[in-house]
């Protein structure tokens, strides 16, 4: 975090809008329920569907294995003797259990070293050595693809890999949850992405050893009967220490609906909200199911699973989702498979038809979140099998090719869809080299946006490492101007460099860093014990610039450490100066000056000089960690509970919203701490914690949570399992037909309690099981309609008999025009999504391209009836008058609703410009799940001497008014744009007491929220 907060703030606004498309390719990681539907509009531009019989199933794939043979070597040519190569999947005709293990050998002396026994797939092929930098295969042609293509029975040569000198060890220790060393536990180390890849194995007494780059990085262990277990580390840093759970097993077999004949090679994929990591990249299979339709998975987290098989004009899902313990075995699973269609087409780069030889095309249904995706093969080819008649969007991804900005949808009825044609673009490239201010290479990660294309739906970016000479490729760009920046590793962040990119004929970019100082330290208690996991926060003070010259002070630099296991923690690449540090375990106290208490009785703040070159030593002194809480967790008859995971949120801190429940808080903080696990007698000890009051909660994977406020370090509680309830209920359509697919959602505000499931060929029945007391918002989306309805629940109640009756989709119609003066405002992306039953996650209704015209009018249809947000973006965000705004209306069932005139602020400060200070903070909700409706901005802190403190703002104020407009209710969404000025501007506001107070804007103060970005709003 090395760019001040000011312009963080701004890029956390870009990535947000690269999240939105990043959320779908994400989607593909793991396999949706039911194949979607989508918009009904013939696939213009794609060549037609022919209709007629059913392909034929294509040939069982030749399995017939491979080799790949090649040389590793220093880039001036000497042989790396023993270097590790290995082989991983990327994608193939595999499943999870096959390609689960990388394939690996060492290099000989000359360098050369074969790999052998790789079945037909898309692989990856990585290399290490002790004492160099790791590297992995990057194809020589033109695309750059960082894997190949092995056909069956291929003896691929010529596969060679470069290793540059340098690289860091790093060490660690594999154990079970229980302390115990595993052997031979597979381990895979990697820093930006699955190709990225060092692979090492533990020894007798767990330990295990690689070569890695410097930097952050995250290491994935597996081994025979345990799950997969992870953890972040850095190198250079203390060992990683990797903690694995005894394995769940999953179960079960595949028969056809009707007949009940078992279904040989059906593809199993799972969908779990717990098991992140372990879901197959696009394409793969958890598991294929035998001759008898039995398939069987295993080395799975204790959780909630959904179970889904498809198979060549077939496709299934278990009736209802399955919950694994700790170490269980599940019971025999009955899929049964249902007709469905097969859909091939084909990626093309235009204009020359040239095929696409890698990227995924995913089906997505934009009413119930589902997504499916494949991998595009070699040739460009694409199928999907076990496919549901429905409509369906398409989204397409070529690896370093621009897709269009949107493809028409695909309708499946009830034949096959062959011939499709999606086209790509050939993409352009950005060369440079990130150097210092001598001309010699920098290590950095290099990235580039165009601010012209950001919220325009194709928009594409790049990024990319840089080699060892500093130089770096950015590849897949489309014609744009683009600002380049790099993110060195050691040296201060430089500004970005614009490129005016229109083809191939771009200049090389040269990137100067200039060579920064760094602050290290160690963080100890006052028993002189070193203590991992305390966030860190590095700011430096305000200061004049005066090249360029510019009015106010330049923003506070944040930046943020973690200590590590031995208490160390370092931050490089600052800019020399004079900082302050302390320590922030919750992240949300503002910077105190030098030698203040940041917290109540908490640490000291202290002062450090940053010069080049040099490091700065410095050493914080936190609370002792000698607290623990001990106890044991019975369920509702008193018996122990051994596969109970266990953790405690200090109830002075917490990482929730503040003004949340005891429950939410609790939820909230298992992200924050690593939980224990009970052990066969229902006991735990919760230890390394700071002496002072707790809540304390134990909870079931998949579903059962117990407990206990107000617990004191040193006490010993007894955690009660309250037992889980389920909601059952009918979905109907009113004169229709029942969809054979349909999702689910309930949520319990409350408690931040949310679950999505997805029900396929139950004639409407659903059940949602695991559900802990509440009152539940229970809703659906489906292409004929959405329902919502309200359900409270008991501990261990099953509600039956909800029915959830489908209301017919609606049109919504409106104007936008400017506040200021009323003028209309084109070029709007107006999306929409439902309000009821829980965050949204995907819109509803419309296309991403529907753009108010030049009298700002716009009309979608589609969308759900009811509680309903329209946003709005500019299709140019940071060269647009306005921002965009997100507005909660309701709409009537089946009709069409003007929304009328809805007026959009103009922007009173320019994207590059720091805000000025009003001097006060808003209180986050107590729910983050509250109705955009229902927000509410209550003033948390004034800042002693503000401008807000002289103006008379009082803590617990609630701002009603900004200038004169209504910020309540719908009208919420004005309050950011008109609080958000320059210094020097007057801001009056309306407060629920009836006062107005006028506040000043005054020059930027450290900002009084989370490190590296403002405090909402400010």
């Amino acid at each position: 975090m090395k760019r001040s907060w000011i312009k963080q703030a701004w890029a956390l606004a870009v990535l947000g809008l690269a999240l939105s498309a990043l959320l779908f390719w994400s989607l593909w990681r793991r396999p949706a329920g039911a194949p979607p539907t989508g918009a009904d509009v013939p696939p213009e531009g794609a060549a037609p569907a022919r209709p007629g019989a059913r392909p034929r199933a294509p040939a069982a794939r030749a399995r017939q294995p491979g080799s790949v043979a090649g040389r590793v070597a220093e880039p001036a040519g000497a042989p790396v003797a023993g270097a590790m190569v290995c082989a991983t999947v990327e994608s193939g005709a595999m499943s999870l259990v096959e390609a689960r293990e990388p394939v690996c050998a060492p290099a000989a002396q000359d360098g050369r070293y074969t790999l052998s026994g790789l079945l037909p797939a898309r692989w990856r092929i990585s290399a290490s050595a002790p004492g160099h930098r790791p590297a992995h295969y990057v194809a020589p042609d033109a695309l750059r693809a960082p894997f190949l293509d092995l056909g069956a029975g291929e003896a691929r040569t010529g596969v060679d890999l470069t290793l540059a000198p340098g690289g860091v060890e790093v060490k660690g220790q594999v154990e079970d949850i229980g302390g115990g060393a595993i052997s031979g536990a597979l381990v895979m180390i990697s820093r930006f992405g699955p190709h990225d890849v060092v692979v090492a194995r533990s020894d007798a007494q767990g330990s295990y050893a690689a070569w890695v780059d410097e930097g952050p990085y995250m290491a994935r262990a597996e081994a025979d009967g345990y799950s997969v277990g992870f953890k972040d580390g850095v190198a250079p840093g203390p060992a990683l220490k990797l903690l694995l759970t005894p394995a769940s097993v999953l179960a079960g077999r595949v028969l056809e609906a009707g007949t009940g004949a078992p279904v040989e090679g059906a593809k199993i994929s799972l969908e779990s909200e717990e098991a992140f990591g372990m879901m197959p990249g696009a394409g793969a299979a958890h598991a294929l199911s035998d001759a008898e339709g039995r398939f069987r998975v295993d080395r799975l987290p204790p959780g909630r699973y959904r179970i889904l098989a498809r198979a060549v004009g077939r496709f299934g899902q278990a009736r209802e989702s399955v919950v694994l313990g700790v170490g269980q075995t599940s019971s025999e699973v009955v899929v049964e498979v249902h007709p469905a269609r097969t859909l091939t087409g084909r990626v093309e780069i235009a204009p020359d038809g040239a095929p696409c030889k890698s990227g995924n095309v995913g089906l997505m249904d934009t009413a119930s979140g589902g997504m499916v995706g494949v991998p595009v093969e070699a040739d460009g080819a694409v199928r999907f099998d076990g496919v549901l008649p429905g409509k369906y969007q398409v989204l397409v991804r070529c690896t370093n090719q621009p897709a269009e900005p949107s493809y028409p949808p695909v309708e499946v009825r009830d034949v096959d869809v062959e011939g499709l044609v999606w086209t790509v673009r050939a993409g352009l490239t950005i060369r440079g080299r990130v150097v210092d201010r001598d001309g010699g290479p920098v290590r950095a990660n290099v990235h580039a946006h165009a601010p012209e294309m950001m919220g325009r739906s194709g928009a594409t970016g790049a990024s990319a490492s840089n080699e060892p000479d500093g130089s770096f490729v950015l590849q897949g760009l489309s014609p744009a101007k683009y600002m380049v920046a790099a993110e060195p590793i050691d040296h201060v962040q430089p500004e970005p460099v614009e490129v005016e990119l229109r083809d191939e004929h771009a200049p090389e970019v040269t990137i100067v860093a200039d060579r920064g100082g760094a602050i290290e330290g160690t963080v100890t208690d006052a028993d002189r014990k070193p203590v991992e996991g305390v966030h860190i926060m590095i700011a430096s003070p305000p200061r004049m610039d005066v090249d360029p010259p510019r009015m106010g002070p330049h923003p506070p630099r944040m930046n943020a450490a973690v200590s590590r296991e031995d208490g160390s923690f370092a931050s490089k690449g600052l800019p020399p100066g004079e900082y302050r540090v302390w320590t922030n375990e919750n992240d949300m106290t503002p910077p105190p000056p030098p030698g203040a208490d940041p917290l109540a009785g908490g640490p000291q703040a202290v002062s450090a000089t940053v010069k080049a070159g040099e490091s700065a030593r410095v050493a914080l002194v936190v609370e002792r960690r000698n607290g623990e809480i001990q106890g044991r967790v019975v369920d509702e008859i008193g018996e122990p509970v051994t596969d109970a995971f266990v953790h405690a949120v200090s109830e002075s801190e917490g990482a929730a919203p503040p003004g949340a429940s005891a429950v939410s808080r609790a939820r909230w903080g298992a992200f924050s701490r690593a939980p224990v696990l009970t052990d066969p007698e229902g006991r735990f000890v919760l230890g390394g914690l700071r002496e002072g009051v707790y809540t304390v909660r134990a909870y079931r994977k998949g579903g059962g949570d117990g407990i206990a406020e107000h617990v004191k370090t040193g006490d010993s509680v007894t955690l009660t399992l309250q037992p889980a309830g389920a909601i059952s209920g009918t979905l109907s359509v009113p004169g229709g037909k029942v969809p054979d697919n349909f999702t689910v959602r309930v949520i319990d505000s409350a408690s931040m309690f949310f679950r999505s499931e997805t029900f396929v060929f139950t004639e409407g029945a659903f059940t949602i099981s695991g559900l802990p007391e509440g009152k539940y918002s229970v809703s659906t989306e489906a292409q004929e309609g959405t329902a919502a309805v309200e359900v409270p629940l008991g501990p261990g109640e099953h509600r039956r008999g909800v029915v959830l009756a489908l209301a017919p989709r609606a049109a919504v119609r409106g104007q936008v025009v400017s506040l200021d003066g009323g003028a209309p405002v084109a070029g709007m992306n107006v999306r929409i999504v439902n309000r009821a039953g829980g965050p949204p996650m995907l819109p509803s209704g419309g296309r991403e391209d529907n753009l108010t015209d030049t009298s700002g009018r716009f009309e979608v249809s589609g969308v759900a009836s009811g509680r309903i947000t329209v946003m709005f973006m500019p299709s140019d965000p940071m060269n647009s008058p306005h921002d965009g705004a997100a507005i909660p209306f309701d709409v009537q069932a089946g009709g069409s609703t003007d929304l009328g005139r809805i007026a959009l602020p103009k922007r009173r400060l320019k994207p590059e410009d720091p805000p000025g200070d009003l001097g006060y903070s808003i209180k986050w909700g107590s729910d983050i799940m509250v109705d955009i409706a229902e927000m509410t901005f209550e003033v948390s802190q004034v800042r002693s001497g503000g401008p807000a403190a002289a103006a008379g703002l009082r803590g617990g104020d609630v701002i009603v008014s900004v200038d004169g407009h209504d910020v309540r209710g719908k009208m919420t969404y004005l309050y950011h744009p008109l609080t958000t000025v320059p210094s020097g501007t007057q801001v009056t506001l309306g407060l629920a007491r009836g006062a107005n107070v006028s506040i000043t804007a005054g020059n930027i103060q450290p900002p009084p929220g989370m490190p590296g970005m403002p405090a909402y709003p400010h």
